[in-house]
């Protein structure tokens, strides 16, 4: 039993991160893929599993939006790579909102090495990682290992149109080598969001 993806709209693409699985949830500077990640760690918590959910961010404003819903999610301010880097999926699952900030100082081979195993020791016991990624924050080469070792991307991405931009959800590779071709709008509210599956983005 994976853990519930309980965003409307998405829901019915893809039900749940499976366990054993790792998955990235990339977009820009925006709010919302912090959103999603929240929600996976609240989702966590809500079943009675051990999640520990790591920010870059003041921890304690992360605990006021998390604590009524996170069940057993227990959150905590990341120290930077040399902390995260020794941190084992064993005995919880993992969500790191701010990946990619933490992960500046790692190269190509750190990083390949670290989710490696991260995904090694998931599929072993059960366990989850979400990890969220900053566009453009990564350099190319560690972006490249990031997705290459990914089970499932979730990726944010905005449109511009005559009217405004408007943004809109890729699932390039989900966990079992599903994939998704079509792009769908989403709407956000800082505490709320939706995904339209009724309108594609062409």
């Amino acid at each position: 039993m994976g853990i519930p993806v309980d965003i409307p709209g998405l829901k019915s693409l893809v039900p749940e991160v499976p366990d054993g699985s790792m998955v990235l949830v990339e977009g820009a500077a925006d709010p919302a893929k912090g959103y999603l990640a929240r929600r996976l760690a609240e989702a966590c918590g809500a079943q009675g599993r051990d999640c520990r959910f790591l920010t870059s961010r003041d921890a304690e404003e992360v605990v006021a939006r998390i604590s009524s819903h996170g069940g057993r999610t227990t959150v905590a301010a990341a120290g930077g790579w040399e902390t995260l880097r020794d941190v084992q999926v064993t005995d919880h699952d993992l969500v790191v909102d701010s990946f990619s900030f933490l992960a500046l100082e790692a190269g190509p081979t750190d990083l390949a090495q670290v989710l490696r195993r991260w995904r090694a020791e998931a599929h072993r016991a059960g366990r989850i990682v979400v990890l969220g990624i900053e566009r453009h924050m990564l350099g190319e080469r560690e972006q490249m290992v990031a997705e290459h070792m990914a089970d499932g991307i979730i990726r944010f991405k905005v449109r511009e149109e005559a009217d405004g931009t408007r943004p809109y959800l890729q699932i390039p590779r989900w966990t079992g080598g599903g994939t998704f071709q079509k792009n769908f709008y989403f709407q956000f509210t800082g505490d709320r969001m939706m995904i339209d599956t009724r309108n594609r983005v062409m």
